[in-house]
């Protein structure tokens, strides 16, 4: 009786893991480039308090930067070194662009905005080790 009972126990406590693993590897679908674009406009128009005439110019900027690192990373897939290259020189571009939209405080908070984006990129890759 008590093999039985600890067989069961056994079987329930693999069953809890193995949907515990299920859960974690079925997170949010990716978002589409518009959607990341819109996202990112609206974050900043928050933030940074954009009026609508910088709202306006943003937006295609966002939109044309997450176009450029999709296609890098759809082209180099195989070379992690020479996507993150290609990434890094897409997003000096759209930092010295998007220096010309905003004034100097609201392009210091930007800066302070990618820190805090990279720092919370990096700890949830830390966490997925």
């Amino acid at each position: 009786m008590k093999k039985l009972l600890y067989t069961a126990f056994a079987l329930l406590f693999a069953f809890g893991i193995a949907m515990a693993q299920d859960a974690s590897l079925s997170s949010k679908p990716k978002k589409t480039v518009d959607e990341r674009s819109a996202s990112l406009t609206r974050k900043m128009t928050k933030e940074l308090k954009l009026d609508q005439a910088q709202q306006e110019r943003v937006g295609p900027i966002n939109l044309d930067r997450f176009k450029k690192i999709e296609e890098a990373k759809s082209i180099s897939s195989s070379k992690k070194e020479e996507v993150a290259t290609k990434v890094k020189a897409i997003n000096e571009e759209y930092t010295n662009t998007i220096k010309g939209v905003l004034s100097a405080d609201q392009f210091t908070k930007f800066l302070v905005m990618q820190e805090e984006a990279k720092k919370k990129a990096f700890e949830k890759k830390q966490d997925k080790k």
